[in-house]
């Protein structure tokens, strides 16, 4: 891939998913505010014609907005998408909001709750036995149409998608997620420093379960200023908590799970208390108790269909309509950032990514995706130093690596021992009072996604 500043190569970006209302506006806005992208082809691709539709007018009134040179293309046709794509974008939910309803309350009938349910527990498998193999279809297709192209990943179950796209193609994937940067905006506001604190951290897990190794802010010791926070804690808001407060409150990362395991381990897990909870065993036995003790709770597909998806459709339609502002500062999402540089747009940068394990988490299996800071250059990206995990991090940690290539097998072969084994082997997974039956009506429910069983 030649560097984006040829003006005879313009980039051909693909977003396959492109009617999203929560991520394709953001990251087009996000694409038409980095200088190196200028002059790009955008590509939105859905199976979805009416989002699509209005996505794609509202893209087009960014660029006119912006005086950009880039283009919008927006078809049904994943084929006429991928041809000749540089990077292809992927946001996707098989099976929607109804599909995500079953993933959290057939498991709860068995005893198992879930606050999320996207990565880990009964959930984490279910959507990963139904995307698996609509991404590795993708990548198949990139293979004949686009050989060379970047998939860029941004869809959960995020390690299990990006290590089944590398365990059957060739295709070059990355995974981001904006975990990371949630929680070191929390650690800045709880001790009181500003948004532009330099940070120097080592930061190494699995998705949605990585941890702080190792923080520096500003020069000094960032766990020990949590430290001395968390004698005599202070209010500290989060990073949107207005617009979650009016919309989805029960998103709002209080943190109060991640310090106290930072008391208890000396290191501090770097992603939201939703999600952290889903990788243990004890807390969501009873949910009421959770829910007072860390103000975290299970968000119903009802709230998040009602509340959250309306609110983002409102916005969209109200831009479009002139209602509402358009954008003109990029968000805190790095993707547009990840493009330029593997382009060649900008300089080198190093950014959170999930890649494949090849040692840079040293005593986690090599058959597995972890999360960890990479340096992303031209057509590369390379984890950085190779990081032991800590005995107690590594402990909470590893079954979860391994776990992965569980999931991977049952969603690519229809093993429904695999995906039985996984259940037994899952921390949160062990509180359902029929792990079988429970599988068995997951399956069931699911079986219009799911024909390799």
């Amino acid at each position: 891939m030649k560097p984006l500043n040829d003006p005879k190569i313009p980039a051909r970006i693909v977003i396959i998913g492109g009617g999203s209302y929560n991520w394709a506006p953001t990251i087009v806005n996000d694409i038409l505010l980095t200088p190196s992208l200028n002059g790009s082809t955008i590509i939105l691709e859905d199976i979805s014609p009416e989002p699509l539709k209005i996505i794609g007018e509202l893209s087009r009134k960014m660029i006119a907005d912006k005086g950009s040179d880039c283009r919008i293309r927006t078809t049904t046709d994943e084929a006429e998408a991928l041809q000749d794509a540089d990077f292809v974008i992927v946001t996707i939910s098989t099976g929607g909001f109804e599909t995500m309803a079953n993933d959290l309350e057939i498991p709860a009938r068995y005893g198992v709750n879930q606050t999320v349910g996207d990565t880990v527990g009964p959930g984490g498998l279910a959507r990963a036995l139904r995307s698996i193999p609509v991404l590795v279809n993708i990548a198949k297709h990139m293979e004949k149409q686009c050989p060379r192209a970047w998939l860029i990943n941004i869809t959960n179950p995020m390690s299990t998608l990006c290590l089944a796209i590398k365990k059957t193609t060739k295709i070059k994937t990355i995974g981001l997620c904006h975990e990371l940067q949630g929680v070191l905006f929390i650690v800045k506001s709880m001790v009181g420093l500003p948004e532009t604190t330099k940070l120097d951290f080592t930061v190494a897990g699995v998705n949605h379960f990585i941890w702080l190794l190792r923080l520096s802010m500003n020069g000094r010791d960032g766990f020990q200023m949590l430290r001395q926070w968390s004698k005599n804690p202070t209010p500290f808001r989060v990073h949107d908590q207005d617009v979650k407060e009016m919309f989805a409150p029960s998103t709002i990362d209080h943190a109060k799970l991640k310090i106290e395991l930072f008391k208890q381990l000396g290191y501090l897990p770097a992603a939201g208390d939703r999600h952290i909870v889903e990788f243990f065993e004890g807390y969501l036995k009873d949910v009421a108790q959770t829910e007072f003790r860390y103000q975290i709770k299970p968000t119903s597909i009802k709230e998040r269909g009602e509340s959250w998806l309306a609110a983002m459709r409102a916005y969209v339609h109200g831009m479009l309509e002139g209602n509402f502002p358009l954008p003109h500062e990029k968000s805190t999402e790095t993707i547009s950032e990840i493009l330029a540089a593997l382009a060649g747009g900008i300089n080198p940068i190093i950014d959170v990514v999930n890649l494949p394990n090849t040692g840079q988490i040293k005593n986690l299996p090599n058959d597995c995706v972890v999360e960890t800071l990479g340096t992303i250059s031209l057509n590369s990206a390379e984890p950085c130093e190779p990081i032991g995990l800590p005995g107690p991090i590594c402990d909470l940690i590893l079954p979860h690596a391994e776990n992965q290539s569980l999931i991977v097998q049952a969603a690519l072969g229809g093993d429904r021992s695999a995906a039985l084994e996984y259940l037994r082997r899952d921390p949160l997974s062990r509180n359902s009072s029929n792990p079988k039956k429970m599988l068995d009506d997951l399956l069931l429910a699911h079986r219009r996604y799911l024909p390799q069983f």
